[in-house]
């Protein structure tokens, strides 16, 4: 409002600044400044003012009122006799000042309510509004003015041309080294409060190399590998997408952010040799259900059956093998049983056999439940997934589902399975 009214006649010589807190706040969440509100004023229910006011509010507050007063004029006015309590207090929307001057709003100014003239060439957008539901803040509202020379044009920069906006080589260049300066400060400002902080274990870049190197083996692209940090005890994290680069909050120790998307784990002597020694890692639960639809490889498809099989039988604690079991698939080992090729559905098998030539003994993978729309010619999408190993023997469910897990799984499963049976009838 106030940015309007200095852009607004009189107060031509300013134009707003676009971006005006910079990069050093991107992790923020924030709404651009708008070119069209509406005003309010509270009113008592039931009063002068009330019955003055409605006829001019917009037409969704009109339709409200006139209930609220009939639900009055029948006498159900609650068990409260405190007629200051919030249920008799409305707010009236006005969307012009002329309506609200005709409506009796007092202290009511035309600065209130949007210029009339041109609003949107105010650039109103590159203000940045701060709602307290967001992320549990504050609400902030801000706007960089920069006042206008003599004779400057209040044209978008984005509008003039090359040379009248002064951006040569040598300024661009001059940007690019200021902005990397900044973010070395701020890489440097975690780093210190990282190693100031009282956090045993707190989130922090993943070695050289290590990102890429996951990215690498799950087949997902650059934008997810920057959300991937070294969290407790060697988890990988992925950050939420609100802060891909904690590094941009900068002097802030994080204890935790996003999920635990993968989890280190300890290889068998067999396993040393095979493709699952390149990736020493179980995808967790959450880690599956968001990182599967960004992965292209060490992913398997399997049968809605074969998937409630696998969940059913580690909710009921019985695909652990026991050591004197004599059945055909006893190892004497101890084993997590797996689904073997022989009992897997057509589908299934068919995608166990691509991942196993893509490398014998794979490893973890996300055994995923996919869906097609109605566009048969459309990629079909991940409606479901479930960490899971893959190796010559078949396919299981990853240790890092337990017993509960695999329960609430289940009945996820199920309402899956159900929505999509239902979707093709």
């Amino acid at each position: 409002m106030v940015a309007a009214v200095l852009l607004g006649p009189g107060g031509e010589r300013f134009e707003l600044v676009r971006d005006p807190l910079g990069d050093g706040t991107r992790a923020l969440k924030r709404r651009p400044g708008v070119a069209d509100w509406r005003v309010g004023e509270h009113v008592a229910r039931g009063t002068e003012a009330a019955a003055r006011s409605l006829p001019f509010a917009t037409p969704s507050d009109r339709d409200a009122g006139r209930l609220a007063d009939e639900s009055n004029d029948s006498g159900d006015s609650g068990d409260s006799d405190d007629s200051d309590s919030e249920e008799d207090v409305t707010l009236r929307w006005y969307a012009t000042h002329e309506d609200a001057v005709a409506a009796g709003m007092p202290s009511a100014a035309p600065t209130m309510w949007p210029p009339a003239a041109k609003p949107r060439e105010l650039h109103l957008d590159r203000c940045a509004r701060f709602l307290p539901h967001d992320q549990d803040t504050g609400g902030f509202f801000v706007a960089m003015l920069r006042r206008l020379e003599e004779g400057e044009d209040t044209k978008d920069e984005t509008e003039r041309p090359r040379s009248a906006r002064g951006d040569s080589d040598e300024d661009r260049r001059r940007a690019r080294r200021a902005e990397k300066t900044e973010k070395t400060a701020r890489i440097r400002a975690s780093a210190a409060a990282r190693a100031a902080a009282d956090l045993p274990d707190p989130v922090r870049p993943l070695p050289p190399g290590e990102a890429e190197a996951i990215a690498t083996k799950l087949g997902i692209g650059r934008s997810t590998r920057a959300r991937l940090w070294l969290g407790t005890k060697g988890a990988v994290t992925l950050a939420p997408e609100a802060a891909p680069d904690l590094a941009d909050l900068g002097g802030v120790a994080v204890a935790s952010a996003g999920v635990v998307a993968l989890r280190p784990r300890a290889l068998t002597r067999d396993e040393v040799a095979t493709a699952a020694a390149r990736f020493p890692y179980d995808l967790t639960a959450d880690g599956a259900e968001v990182l599967a639809p960004r992965m292209r490889a060490r992913r398997v498809r399997v049968a809605p059956t074969d998937l409630q099989a696998m969940l059913a039988a580690r909710a009921r604690g019985i695909d652990v093998e026991e050591e004197d079991q004599t059945s055909f698939f006893s190892t004497g080992k101890r084993e997590t049983l797996r689904l073997t090729p022989r009992e897997m559905a057509d589908v299934t098998r068919e995608s166990w056999r691509r991942a196993e030539a893509s490398g014998p003994g794979t490893g973890a993978v996300a055994l995923v439940l996919v869906r097609r729309g109605e566009d048969k010619a459309a990629p079909a999408s991940v409606a479901f997934a479930v960490p899971g190993r893959c190796d010559e023997k078949g396919l299981s469910v990853s240790p890092e589902v337990d017993a509960e897990s695999a329960r609430r799984l289940l009945a996820r499963l199920r309402e899956v399975a159900g929505a999509s049976r239902r979707a093709k009838k």
